[in-house]
This record gives structure tokens, C-alpha cells and sequence, in this order.
């Protein structure tokens, strides 16, 4: 199981390697019977209310940093009024080798904190769909224990 700081768990089957998570923390996933490698991001976000706007604006200028092929349909799935997520599938090319991937994008929006996951893989591998469904699995962390508080009645 990955779990970052009370922020968010992931579990994972056996067999995954995860590295990163200092600085401003950045997981890689790897699991080697697989072509690929996953990311997961996690940035601090500045307490608001959460927008399908925001998920589109962000998950565009990614889109843009990483240069597209061809047309790119962003799925903005408001879930709660504490959570949205967006996810993105497209298809970049190399510009040296010219090499095509497939790229799976997916963006979790909380109150406090935003995650950025991405998965990039050769074409064929099935690693984006995978990483579609381990990133849609990601959870918020449950609250941490702390002094236990009466409830006032």
C-alpha cells in the first residue's frame, strides 16, 4: 500500500516497486513484468471550493507542456463538493525518435491537496489502462487518530 503523509492510499498488488516521494513528493511506480512506469504528484492547494473549471484549466495546461497528436477528450467528473477528478487519454510523439505513447493523465482535486498521475507507455502495453484503474482507486487518506474529542449532546 502507498500511503503519503495522511494525504491519500493507494493499494497495490504485489510486485510494484515504488520510488520518490521527497522534495516536492513524486511517486514512480514500476512493476517489472510491465512496459511503463506510473507518477502520482502531490501538490499543497490553497483551501477553495472545488470547480469542474479548475480540473478542466488544469488538466489543459498539462496537456499543453506534453504536446498532444491529435485531439484529446478531458473527462471532468465532479464527485463531491470536497472532490473532483479529471482524467485525459492521448498520444505523444518522441521528437527526436519520433517513438509514439500513450499516456493516461489523472487529476484528483481535494480540499487541500491536488494530485497529478500520469502513466506513459508504448503503445499496446495495456499499462495505461491499468494505471486508469489504480488511479481511480486512490483514496483520501483516512483522518489520523488523534485526542479523542466528547461529542457535545
Amino acid at each position: 500500500m502507498l500511503d503519503h503523509d495522511g494525504v491519500f492510499t493507494l493499494h497495490l498488488e504485489e510486485g510494484w516497486r515504488v520510488t520518490g516521494g521527497a522534495g516536492p513528493p513524486t511517486y514512480e511506480l514500476q512493476h517489472p513484468a510491465k512496459d511503463g512506469a506510473m507518477h502520482i504528484s502531490v501538490y499543497y492547494r490553497y483551501p477553495a471550493p472545488i470547480t469542474g473549471s479548475e480540473a478542466q484549466e488544469a488538466m489543459t495546461r498539462f496537456l499543453d507542456s506534453i504536446k498532444p497528436t491529435g485531439q484529446v477528450a478531458i473527462r471532468v467528473l465532479p464527485e463531491t463538493e470536497s472532490q473532483c477528478r479529471a482524467v485525459a487519454k492521448c498520444t505523444t510523439a518522441d521528437p527526436e525518435s519520433g517513438q509514439e505513447y500513450n499516456w493516461v493523465i489523472f487529476m484528483i482535486f481535494w480540499k487541500n491537496n491536488f494530485l497529478l498521475c500520469t502513466c506513459n507507455a508504448h503503445p499496446g502495453s495495456g499499462m495505461v489502462d491499468e494505471a486508469e484503474m489504480l488511479f481511480a482507486s486512490i483514496a483520501p487518506a483516512e483522518p489520523r487518530g488523534g485526542f479523542l474529542r466528547r461529542r457535545r449532546r
